[in-house]
C-alpha cells in the first residue's frame, strides 16, 4: 500500500514541491504531531504546511522547532490530526501548491456531490418497463358492411406491456404486447358489436429534457403494430389481421422516486381490419381512435 501510494505521488512531488515525510509522534489530545524535521532543514516556527494521504488532507502549522525535530498543531480547537504514529505522509510548504491542492479537492468534493445527486434523480431515459391501462374513442369509422354513417359511437379499452430500450441518448426503442376489447353501437338495426384484438408493437420515444425543480419531462412516441382481430356480429363471429399503423402520443412522465414513475398519456392511431366470415367474404374497418392512458414506468 505504501509503495502504491509512493508512486501514485511521485509524479506530484516536483511540480508542487511535496516530499515523504514520517510522523514521529502523535499528542494524546490528538490536535499536534512531531516531524524528524527541524531548523536544519529549514522548517521555521509559524510555518504552514500541507500533509496528504490516500484519504486525508489538511494544512498544520509548525508551533515549535528544535535544530532536528519540530511540532506541528492543528488550524483549530475542534480539529484533530488524522494520522498515527509513524504513518508516511507527504509533505508541502509550497503556498501556491497548497491552494492548488485545496482547488484541486474542492472540485473533487464537487464532482463526487453532482455524481450523488445524479445518481439520486429519476433517469429520464434508460431501460424500463412500462405498463398502461386506456380508454379510447373512435372519431372517424367507415365499415364495409354497414356503412360509415350506421355506427353510432365505439368505445374501447386497452392494456399494454412495454420494454422500453435506452437506444441513443434520450431516444427509446420499445416493443411491447397490447389486448383491446371495443364495443361499436350500431343504429339500425340496433346492435352492440364487440371486437378484441391482440397486437404485438414497436415505437420509438423521444423524452424532452426536465423541468429543473420537479424532474417531470414530455416524451413523444410514434409506431406500429399488426396481429389478429375477432368480431362477433350477432351469432357470426368474423376474424382476421388488424394493422396499427401508425399510432402517435404525447405523455408526461412524473418521478414518484429514481426507480418509478407514474405517466400520463394523449395519443391518436390509425386502425385498419380486414376480417373473414364462414363463407370466406370479407369486412374491412378502417377507425381513427382518440386515447386517454395511465401507467407505471419502472
Amino acid at each position: 500500500m505504501l509503495l502504491f501510494f509512493f508512486l501514485f505521488t511521485l509524479p506530484f512531488f516536483k511540480a508542487a514541491a511535496y516530499e515523504l515525510v514520517i510522523i514521529q509522534n502523535v499528542s494524546q489530545s490528538g490536535r499536534s504531531f512531531v516531524l524528524h524535521k527541524g531548523k536544519i532543514d529549514g522548517i521555521l516556527p509559524g510555518q504552514e504546511a500541507m500533509f496528504t494521504s490516500p484519504k486525508f488532507s489538511f494544512i498544520a502549522q509548525a508551533k515549535e522547532v528544535s535544530r532536528y525535530y519540530s511540532v506541528w498543531q492543528m488550524p483549530n480547537e475542534y480539529s484533530t490530526v488524522p494520522f498515527h504514529k509513524h504513518q508516511y505522509v507527504t509533505m508541502s510548504n509550497n503556498k501556491d501548491a497548497i491552494w492548488q491542492s485545496v482547488n484541486t479537492l474542492s472540485n473533487q468534493i464537487d464532482r463526487i456531490i453532482d455524481k450523488k445527486v445524479a445518481q439520486d434523480k429519476f433517469q429520464v431515459a434508460r431501460d424500463a418497463f412500462i405498463i398502461r391501462a386506456t380508454i379510447s374513442r373512435a372519431v372517424d369509422e367507415s365499415t364495409s358492411s354497414t356503412g360509415a354513417n350506421k355506427t353510432e359511437l365505439r368505445t374501447g379499452m386497452q392494456l399494454e406491456a412495454f420494454y422500453e430500450n435506452n437506444f441513443f441518448r434520450l431516444i427509446e426503442v420499445g416493443i411491447g404486447l397490447r389486448y383491446d376489447e371495443e364495443n361499436a353501437k350500431i343504429r339500425d338495426p340496433a346492435l352492440i358489436i364487440p371486437t378484441t384484438r391482440t397486437l404485438a408493437l414497436l415505437e420509438f420515444t423521444y423524452h424532452f429534457s426536465p423541468f429543473t425543480k420537479s424532474q417531470k419531462s414530455f416524451y413523444g412516441t410514434i409506431g406500429g403494430g399488426v396481429g389478429r382481430s375477432n368480431t362477433t356480429i350477432a351469432s357470426t363471429t368474423t376474424q382476421g389481421v388488424v394493422t396499427l399503423l401508425p399510432y402517435a402520443r404525447i405523455g408526461l412522465l412524473m418521478p414518484m422516486n429514481k426507480e418509478v414513475a407514474f405517466v400520463a398519456e394523449l395519443a391518436a392511431e390509425a386502425i385498419s381490419m380486414k376480417e373473414y366470415f364462414e363463407d370466406n367474404s370479407t369486412q374491412d374497418t378502417n377507425i381513427i381512435n382518440s386515447k386517454l392512458s395511465f401507467g407505471i414506468r419502472f
